[in-house]
């Protein structure tokens, strides 16, 4: 049966007890290894509304190869694209909405999750990452040519 594994820090009292009383949910808290926690599941759900903090827990869950379901706020600044290589949700009905599919869909989600692997290695890879600095810093800097130095040795 499936069941929805809610992990991160600052649930208020109220809503941890809404979520430890409900029957298909595990609230688990802060987890002590987050990577450890999203290799176990192959869909995340990330109901950004504000912050920032939860964008590279977004890029880390579709490397891994996981089905990511956010809010537009959550993919602000990460150029994947609805029904491509996430899932966006703007309200409550859309989450349930994107869960259903999920659920009756698994191979259209095996090809998001490929895609969204192939995504963060072309958009997000360290190299790629390095060269697209580059090329910034390349444009807003004037390269000042250097002055040709005399170098002076001494022997013996």
């Amino acid at each position: 049966k499936n069941r929805l594994h809610i992990a991160g820090r600052g649930a208020s009292p109220s809503l941890r007890g809404k979520l430890e009383s409900t029957p298909y949910c595990d609230y688990h808290g802060e987890v002590p290894c987050s990577d450890a926690f999203l290799q176990q599941h192959s869909i995340m759900i990330v109901p950004l509304l504000s912050g920032s903090g939860m964008r590279v827990k977004i890029l880390e869950g579709m490397a891994k190869g996981m089905l990511v379901i956010t809010t537009s706020q959550g993919l602000e600044g990460i150029p994947a694209r609805h029904q491509r290589e996430v899932l966006v949700a703007d309200s409550p009905k859309a989450f349930v909405d994107a869960l259903r599919w999920a659920i009756q869909e698994p191979r259209q989600v095996r090809a998001l999750q490929s895609a969204a692997v192939e995504f963060v290695e072309r958009e997000f890879h360290m190299f790629e990452q390095g060269k697209k600095l580059h090329s910034f810093y390349s444009e807003i800097l004037p390269v000042k040519p250097q002055k040709q130095r005399s170098m002076l040795t001494f022997g013996t």
